[in-house]
């Protein structure tokens, strides 16, 4: 039954979300057209105009992604809205799944289209400078492909190994705090404004994630005086591991508090 909720969610949400991915890509494979136009030295003087062309492409193609990131939140987090506190939630709350599993399949649907819009960004965002890219890597025989591994053993270099593995698992956890701190709000607005469910779930989101903010910003600014006199990379380290561990706390108390919501039982009247 996990499967079953999780494949129902996430076909809803690719309704909407495909389509959008579609035109980022291909607004990008136009701007990787266009750019490799555009860089040819000898380009004859009737076809500048691309030029305008090409930069009109590349602000829309950014608007785009905006817009991408935008509708796609939406329909993961008003899919969950519709799918528990609508009259689809009758159907959902009755099905022969435990709550957690319920939850699980909503939390894994919402998190594969979260990354795979990044992922679409970053593609279309990647392609689109492909011409640029090849011609600053040509002055010294690189390859695009040596050219992206370059910048990222130097990032890597400069932060060190341990920092960037735990910017992956902090990278990680935020995206799991972001998602249940969400669920947290619209479940928690929902269920005490009964007569205003939308408005309710709007405010207290706004709310949980004014809180999470807030915890963050005061938990670093404690930490800034006691660590800049030492070492900058371990200061980075320190301050990364313990936002690691706020945000695993916010993402497990928002979970908790979802769970306990769902699982007593939503008036759906």
């Amino acid at each position: 039954m996990l499967k079953k909720v999780f494949k129902y969610d996430f076909l809803a949400i690719a309704r909407v979300a495909v389509p959008l991915l579609a035109v980022v890509l291909g607004l990008g494979v136009l701007n990787c057209g266009l750019d490799a136009i555009l860089c040819i030295a000898d380009m004859p003087s009737n076809l500048r105009w691309l030029g305008w062309i090409a930069t009109s492409l590349f602000v829309t193609s950014y608007i785009a992604i905006a817009v991408l990131d935008i509708i796609v939140g939406i329909q993961i987090y008003s899919r969950y809205y519709k799918s528990v506190f609508t009259d689809e939630g009758y159907l959902t709350l009755v099905l022969p799944v435990s709550t957690h599993r319920l939850l699980l399949g909503k939390f894994l649907a919402s998190s594969l289209w979260i990354v795979i819009s990044a992922a679409a960004t970053v593609l279309s965002i990647v392609v689109s400078l492909i011409p640029v890219i090849a011609i600053s890597g040509a002055e010294d025989t690189m390859t695009i492909v040596d050219v992206i591994l370059s910048t990222f053993t130097d990032s890597i270099k400069e932060i060190g190994m341990l920092n960037f593995v735990i910017e992956i698992l902090l990278a990680v956890t935020v995206l799991i705090e972001n998602i249940l701190i969400v669920f947290a709000g619209i479940t928690a607005g929902a269920t005490v404004m009964r007569k205003h469910r939308v408005i309710g779930a709007v405010i207290f989101v706004y709310v949980a994630n004014t809180v999470q903010s807030v915890v963050h910003s005061i938990i670093q600014g404690a930490l800034t005086p006691l660590l800049l006199n030492g070492d900058g990379r371990m200061y980075y380290t320190v301050s990364n591991i313990v936002q690691f561990v706020i945000a695993a706390v916010i993402a497990a108390v928002s979970y908790f508090v979802t769970y306990r919501i769902v699982h007593k039982g939503v008036n759906l009247e």
